[in-house]
């Protein structure tokens, strides 16, 4: 339950604006989609391990 909590703010706080300025350059830069909707799974794979991170040092964040 707490871990939810976390990977929800971590996804909120982190993960979200990391995707949203990665995909704009990207889109700049013409990248294909396939490379785009790639870094966005592989955000959203490592926001476990984040969340894990986070609680297990919360300086760490």
């Amino acid at each position: 339950m707490v871990q939810d909590i976390f990977a929800f703010f971590i996804n909120l706080l982190i993960v979200d604006p990391l995707h949203d300025e990665m995909a704009k350059r990207l889109a700049q830069v013409r990248a294909p989609q396939a490379i785009i909707a790639e870094m966005r799974a592989c955000a959203e794979d490592a926001l476990p391990r984040l969340a894990e991170q986070a609680m297990a040092e919360p300086v760490w964040g």
